[in-house]
């Protein structure tokens, strides 16, 4: 039951965002969805669903983090929210084109980051709690199916924003000071840092998991 409500706030949650224009509701209303896939790990109540969701729950606040700090700095630099009056900030902006575009990577569970280890773990987790019924596994398709919608609104937003053609609405564009973007350039790294060399994590959880039961 706990699967089947994360896989409905999934699902909702990615919709909800695909209708934001304010560029920070964007990234608020993406969380619900977000944090459903830890929730889904987690309910599939097996060793490797739970240490998967607990990882993706870790990735998605390095990933988020990235897209957050990423949106204020927009946000400072132009005097605007509103995406739809964004566009074209890829020549102005290239530090915070390239932050977004790695949290896109994080939160759409790319390779090599660690949101693909977190989602590859809880997945393979929730097909063996599921596998044996018909049921389940439509849920686990659905869920893998789900991820693409991620892949389209945080990829979506970011070729807007920074690719998309100007509308004109962001006046004159300041320049962000470097002391704001290297600190989540930091995240970013630990992100992919996570993705190629996940066992001291894992371990630890591991280790948790197997006191706790």
């Amino acid at each position: 039951p706990l699967m089947g409500l994360a896989l409905v706030t999934m699902v909702y949650g990615a919709c909800l965002t695909l209708a934001q224009t304010d560029i920070k509701r964007f990234c608020a209303c993406s969380t619900i969805s977000q944090i459903s896939y830890s929730v889904f790990g987690v309910g599939a109540m097996t060793a490797l669903g739970i240490q998967g969701g607990i990882f993706y729950f870790l990735s998605h606040i390095l990933g988020k983090a990235v897209l957050f700090s990423t949106a204020g700095m927009v946000v400072y630099v132009t005097g605007q929210r509103d995406m739809t009056k964004m566009g074209g900030l890829s020549g102005q902006l290239p530090t915070q084109m390239v932050l977004w575009m790695m949290a896109a990577m994080i939160l759409s569970a790319l390779p090599p980051t660690s949101g693909f280890v977190g989602k590859w773990l809880f997945f393979n987790g929730a097909f063996q709690r599921a596998s044996s019924h018909p049921a389940g596994i439509l849920m686990i398709v659905i869920a893998v199916l789900s991820t693409l919608l991620t892949l389209v609104y945080t990829f979506g937003a970011g070729f807007r924003i920074f690719f998309g053609q100007s509308a004109g609405g962001t006046g004159r564009i300041k320049k962000a000071p470097l002391s704001m973007a290297l600190p989540v350039l930091m995240l970013a790294l630990l992100s992919l840092i996570l993705g190629i060399y996940p066992e001291p994590v894992l371990t630890l959880f591991a280790s948790v998991i197997q006191l706790g039961s």
